[in-house]
């Protein structure tokens, strides 16, 4: 049975990248005010916010349903929500950072998330591991 995203007109960016991360807690995914181009860094100012700055994103405008399911890649999550007209983008957690997986989109969600884990587990045993 697949993993839905159901998208509601009115929904938050940030109540459905959190709906989002709580299936994978080890990646999120970010919404941009207009395209970024592959191959290329998203800048900051891009990000969407829910401060209801004109023009920024803030809530969805159409209803819609994106399959969330392990054995999806990046690139295919990536161009369901470019297909309700958004800009969005998969980041994987490593350590304390979020890093772009621009790399590795061809990687499963699951995948993804596995090694988010892994890295981010390492990390947290070599901060807590006295020498």
């Amino acid at each position: 049975m697949p993993l839905i995203l159901y998208i509601e007109k009115g929904n938050s960016t940030e109540e459905i990248s959190r709906q989002f991360n709580i299936n994978y807690p080890y990646l999120k995914v970010e919404f941009y005010s207009k395209p970024f181009i592959k191959q290329q860094h998203a800048t900051k100012k891009d990000i969407t916010d829910n401060s209801g700055k004109p023009g920024s994103l803030t809530q969805f405008n159409c209803n819609g349903v994106i399959n969330i399911s392990g054995n999806r890649t990046v690139r295919e999550l990536e161009n369901d929500i470019a297909g309700l007209g958004l800009y969005g983008q998969v980041l994987r957690k490593s350590g304390h950072m979020w890093i772009e997986t621009v790399l590795t989109n061809d990687w499963t969600l699951q995948h993804q998330n596995f090694e988010g884990e892994q890295i981010s587990s390492l990390f947290d045993k070599s901060v807590t591991t006295p020498n």
